[in-house]
């Protein structure tokens, strides 16, 4: 057990480490990071092209739980966030624009830390509607969230299709999304 909450500990000094950089780079002019089908070696993906890895996650709201299985045949969003990770609250509101704009796309958030009660109140601060999750277990290890804010875009056969590392951008997510719908 110790070894694990090490590990974990290790695991989220290393995302806010390169969280930090992609903050830097940010401020500095750069843009997010986008990966796409055809990016198959960028640094720090999961693989484009292939099945999302399975997750089963509980609900930081009530009882509930949502698995991977629940969305297949809809085009989905999954937004990697923290509690503590500033950028990921502007890549909620924009995950929120996109669910309100198209309910037909799925869009879940995934809380990569411990913090429920933080969680809790930033969902609830920024009106969020579509349902959020965290892991408790390192059940998402398999995206390879190496920076946050993140999210994976899949289509209807749970592929991933795109990836994101850094503020989502409401047009680039708009313009994947929308185009995975036809």
């Amino acid at each position: 057990m110790q070894r694990l909450l090490h590990s974990r500990r290790s695991k989220l000094r290393k995302a806010r480490a390169i969280n930090a950089l992609a903050l830097v780079s940010a401020m500095n002019g750069c843009h997010p990071v986008v990966a796409k089908i055809g990016d198959s070696a960028a640094p720090g993906f999961a693989a484009i092209g292939q099945p999302a890895p399975q997750f089963d996650l509980p609900s930081i709201v009530d009882t509930s739980r949502i698995a991977l299985t629940e969305l297949k045949g809809h085009v989905a969003v999954l937004d990697f966030w923290a509690v503590w990770c500033g950028p990921c609250r502007e890549s909620l509101r924009a995950s929120e624009t996109l669910h309100q704009r198209h309910p037909d796309i799925s869009v879940i958030g995934i809380a990569v830390d411990d913090d429920q009660a933080g969680m809790r109140r930033i969902a609830k601060e920024l009106n969020l509607s579509f349902p959020m999750v965290w892991d408790p277990s390192g059940a998402t290890g398999p995206y390879h969230v190496s920076a946050l804010p993140m999210a994976c875009v899949l289509d209807r056969g749970s592929i991933i299709r795109y990836q994101h590392i850094g503020k989502l951008e409401n047009a680039a997510i708009e313009n994947e999304v929308v185009g995975l719908l036809k």
